[in-house]
């Protein structure tokens, strides 16, 4: 039972992994596709520099605004860089519990399995003692019903038989054994 619990524990947090990496995965792909769109623009654009903003500045107002701007594109670029690393990473250790979960639902299912293989055997082992019982039992009642119409009333067993041709009463503490064969009382 312990076993079945465990196994259901680990299925759970294996749906849960399932769920982050899918979560991750869809991240990284949304900020591949922002760094991929910025690539594009630099290539098209070409790369704006320091030097580059300097000298196409007509006015220092002007240079301010594009080094503000020169410096937002690269911290934009700079997270989108550090977002997609850490979702990668998150993605990494999502699958690696994936993993070890997946064992351990495995590992779980295993021994629960086991442990019912085991019961099964010790249920078998029981039916076999039960049946032997039974037999035993059935035959020390089929040997008193044999025995029982030799027994009367006040629990002293009587015979007819013999040469004498008179009736016999044993108290039943006397008697060791009882001879069907003859009919006699030992």
């Amino acid at each position: 039972d312990a076993a079945m619990l465990e196994q259901e524990e680990a299925e759970k947090k294996v749906e849960e992994a399932q769920e982050t990496i899918k979560e991750k995965t869809g991240e990284i792909e949304k900020f591949q596709g922002k760094l991929s769109s910025r690539m594009k623009d630099m290539y098209r654009n070409g790369e704006l520099n320091f030097v580059d903003v300097l000298l196409n500045s007509a006015t220092f107002e002007e240079f301010s605004s594009n080094v503000f701007l020169l410096d937002r594109i690269n911290a934009n670029d700079s997270q989108l860089i550090e977002q997609t690393k850490a979702a990668k990473e998150e993605l990494e250790k999502a699958k690696t519990e994936y993993e070890e979960q997946s064992d351990r639902a495995a590992n779980a299912a295993q021994e629960a399995l086991e442990a019912k293989e085991d019961l099964s055997s010790q249920i078998s082992d029981m039916q076999a003692v039960y049946d032997g019982l039974s037999a035993e039992a059935q035959a020390i009642l089929a040997s008193r019903s044999e025995a029982a119409p030799l027994e009367n009333s006040n629990g002293n067993y009587s015979s007819s038989g013999g040469g004498g041709g008179g009736n016999v009463t044993v108290p039943q503490s006397e008697i060791s054994s009882y001879d069907e064969t003859t009919g006699s009382i030992t």
